[in-house]
């Protein structure tokens, strides 16, 4: 077996995917405000900005490292977060979600019984899957800029294992 110098040193140069995301992190978190006034490290942090950080982060990669970053995904760019609770947010429940809550007697300004609610639903195992963008290099390993942020310091996940990122959400039933 013949061993290339250059897959040796790819090896030893290339950094963890971890200490990646934490440059990106130390680079957004320090270019406080864009042109528009926004923190973009806050922005990015907040659910359903995970597409824009991802391609922040992209960028990042192959510029700072020369590191290609894609979808992990051959013709979408989304997949899903597999949690470990439900996300119960007003903003989380459909028409017909909504509908059934509050024929069963529910208040939608509580975030408790709007939880509850989702547990002990048809809906339980399908809300635990949340939309979700990483991307992956050509090794296959998860790079994922919010991913710590959005699901371990909010408390749905205790973390960021591999077999969390799936590409297809369960349907309910």
């Amino acid at each position: 077996m013949v061993i290339k110098l250059k897959d040796i040193l790819s090896e030893v140069i290339t950094p963890k995917p971890e200490e990646v995301i934490d440059g990106w992190r130390e680079k957004t978190k320090a270019n406080v405000k864009n042109w528009t006034g926004t923190n973009m490290h806050a922005y990015y942090c907040r659910r359903d900005n995970c597409g824009p950080a991802a391609q922040d982060l992209k960028s990042f990669a192959k510029k700072e490292y020369g590191i290609e970053l894609e979808s992990p995904f051959p013709n979408k760019t989304q997949g899903f977060f597999r949690a470990d609770k439900v996300v119960s947010g007003k903003k989380d429940f459909t028409k017909e979600m909504k509908q059934e809550f509050l024929e069963d007697g529910g208040n939608f300004n509580s975030a408790k019984e709007r939880e509850a609610w989702i547990e002990n639903s048809k809906y339980s195992e399908a809300w635990k899957y949340i939309p979700h963008y990483w991307l992956v290099d050509k090794k296959g390993n998860i790079y994922d800029p919010v991913g710590q942020e959005q699901f371990v310091d909010k408390k749905y996940a205790k973390d960021l294992d591999k077999d969390r990122y799936v590409e297809e959400d369960p349907e309910v039933k």
